[in-house]
């Protein structure tokens, strides 16, 4: 595989953020069903 490691650092930081920010919508979603 000659993809560049850089690449790969920014697809793994791209997925890790999306996986955070997926988190975070769905404890506001929550907070939003009791209040």
């Amino acid at each position: 595989m000659a993809r560049s490691k850089s690449k790969q650092r920014r697809m793994r930081m791209q997925r890790k953020q999306q996986r955070r920010a997926r988190k975070k919508r769905q404890k506001a979603q929550r907070a939003a069903a009791q209040a």
